[in-house]
């Protein structure tokens, strides 16, 4: 499709005969941006509910009064996460009444550039103001070179999104993605935040690109989030970083053994015995650490240990480095088989 005015004049035309009763809309121009005469013509569809298009710098600013009411699913690409966050920017600081979006359930967007720094805290601030039930972000990397991006490595923390728990009640899926060179910034309190404000959880992934947290997070969220079916999520397993947050009676008893997990993506997580106990007399970690992740998960049967594909984009320079972490997937394969073994004792 040819993008010109006058195929878009035309489109507008065509669309517009079915506004009134379309529910469902995918429309595309070769990644192209969605002209914003398009957009704003699309946006007070009355019945719309389904959604899936490219925005860019001509897609913006969205003026449409009180837009995407009966939105439910938004499917979006975007050059870069600024397009994604100046769109929920317009919606929010519309002149009318009525917010955007106030039916949205799942938003599901991919960046296909690297975005500016700070752009994942802006976004995350944002979504908070939202009552969403599934939220995956995934921000992807143009370049394909050793060598850093020209934006530089992104580091945000969660805690912004975390600020209004109230609003978080109905998340479902929380898939956070940054590309290869960006890092979020997790505490245990972050995970134990995140944990009692998403009580409904189904599936977090953070792309193992978090700070590494303790197990002691890992079991809380497990067994506070007892619909909890994956996660992926850094750990630190070495003997000096089991760390945890005290937790009164009544915190105990929200804490049950989770069945339903299936899944759990651990990939880059440090183990190792450190410390001031020598490996002969510390504990054996290849059998501590899965009777402890039997414990919280008894129907967990595998982990996902391998490295994730941007150690293809960093081998070059970071090959001794990389080499390295071969030692810690040695002993998480060690964990992961006895781990398989405990499951296979119980059925």
């Amino acid at each position: 499709m040819v993008h010109t005015e006058r195929i878009i004049s035309e489109l507008e035309s065509f669309l517009s005969s079915y506004s009134e009763g379309l529910t469902k809309l995918s429309i595309r121009f070769f990644h192209k941006d969605i002209p914003n005469v398009l957009l704003e013509a699309i946006a007070v569809w009355p019945r719309l509910q389904y959604l899936t298009l490219h925005i860019g710098f001509n897609s913006m600013p969205l003026r449409a009064p009180q837009p995407f009411q009966a939105l439910t699913h938004l499917h979006m690409s975007c050059a870069n996460l600024s397009f994604f966050s100046s769109l929920l920017h317009s919606i929010s600081e519309t002149d009318s009444g009525t917010s955007g979006f106030p039916n949205l359930e799942k938003i599901y967007t991919i960046a296909l550039n690297c975005g500016p720094t700070g752009i994942w805290s802006e976004l995350l601030t944002i979504l908070t103001r939202t009552g969403l039930g599934h939220i995956s972000i995934i921000e992807k990397c143009s370049n394909s070179e050793p060598e850093p991006c020209s934006t530089g490595p992104t580091f945000f923390e969660l805690r912004p999104f975390l600020a209004r728990r109230t609003t978080l009640v109905n998340i479902k899926t929380l898939l956070i993605f940054p590309a290869h060179y960006g890092a979020i910034i997790l505490t245990d309190a972050d995970v134990h935040t995140l944990a009692r404000a998403c009580p409904h959880l189904y599936s977090v992934s953070l792309g193992n690109h978090n700070s590494p947290v303790s197990l002691g997070a890992l079991g809380y969220i497990v067994r506070r989030c007892r619909e909890l079916c994956e996660i992926s999520l850094r750990v630190d397993a070495r003997l000096d970083a089991l760390g945890t947050i005290l937790l009164d009676d009544d915190e105990q008893m929200y804490l049950q053994p989770n069945r339903r997990l299936r899944m759990l993506a651990i990939e880059g997580s440090p183990i190792a015995c450190v410390g001031p106990l020598n490996p002969p007399t510390a504990p054996d970690l290849m059998m501590s650490i899965p009777r402890f992740l039997h414990m919280i998960a008894p129907r967990l049967a595998k982990l996902e240990i391998s490295l994730e594909s941007r150690l293809g984009w960093t081998r070059r320079r970071y090959s001794l480095r990389e080499m390295k972490k071969m030692d810690d997937i040695q002993r998480w394969k060690k964990v992961g088989r006895v781990l398989l073994e405990l499951t296979k004792g119980d059925t």
